[in-house]
């Protein structure tokens, strides 16, 4: 699978676990070159525990898809990369994967990314403000984000940006106040838990939902909420055709 094949937020989310060809062998004499053996022709670069050099980042240039993995980038690392900035300019999908930052300045160096996910959010001071370095930012997944309690992490110019949100595993999740100043949201999909731990979460309120005249896909599982007031929120919007609730699909009419 290639970047270029990558047109849902699902395919963004599995991209990984199809690309290929990404790896040196790990017999290859070049790997000393290399960041985390990520091979030079490849269209992802990994930035793995294992990176020892960033400097090697002047051997790579065909990087379209960046995954950072449980590796905090220090100020040293952040300085090298942004002398090389030029190198991140074909990047449009981010994968940061157990981030280590205490914020989002990093995206600094991705200027032109569309898709981004961030996983495991687990510092209570974590800040968002690195978004507004994302001009285009369409897509954002975020995935173990205990911090969320309803919809105001981000700014409203922030907001207003987003065509695709997609949260997951959100256990303090319980409102939608803010939701409605994603005014160009398309899809909005919410999982409170996973397949594995099926833990359900209360929303306390769903006000603001149907302020979003634009959505028009929209699925939900692991919550509970009124499903007649639901219903009566996504009714208002005219370009949902259906939604998803629990893996039961609705034909919003």
């Amino acid at each position: 699978m290639k970047t270029d094949d990558i047109k849902s937020t699902k395919d963004f989310i599995n991209f990984l676990s199809k690309a290929k060809d990404c790896f040196l062998p790990y017999e290859s004499e070049e790997k000393i070159n290399a960041i985390s053996r990520t091979a030079f022709h490849s269209e992802v670069l990994y930035i793995l525990p294992e990176t020892h050099d960033l400097k090697n980042i002047v051997n790579y240039n065909n990087i379209k898809f960046v995954q950072i993995n449980n590796y905090k980038i220090d100020k040293q690392g952040f300085k090298i990369l942004k002398e090389h900035k030029d190198k991140f300019e074909n990047v449009k999908h981010l994968n940061i994967w157990n981030i280590k930052q205490n914020d989002l300045e990093l995206l600094e160096l991705f200027p032109n990314v569309t898709h981004l996910l961030i996983s495991y959010i687990g510092k209570a001071d974590f800040s968002y403000k690195g978004l507004d370095y994302l001009n285009k930012l369409e897509t954002i997944v975020l995935s173990n984000v205990n911090k969320i309690t309803d919809f105001n992490f981000l700014t409203t110019s922030q907001k207003e940006k987003i065509k695709h949100l997609h949260l997951t595993y959100t256990a303090n999740l319980t409102k939608f106040d803010g939701i409605e100043d994603f005014k160009n949201l398309e899809t909005l999909t919410l999982f409170a838990s996973t397949m594995e731990s099926r833990k359900t979460v209360n929303i306390e309120s769903l006000n603001g939902l149907e302020k979003l005249s634009n959505l028009r896909s929209f699925e939900i599982d692991y919550f509970k909420f009124n499903m007649d007031v639901l219903k009566a929120k996504l009714k208002q919007l005219k370009n949902l055709k259906h939604y998803k609730i629990k893996n039961d699909t609705y034909e919003n009419i």
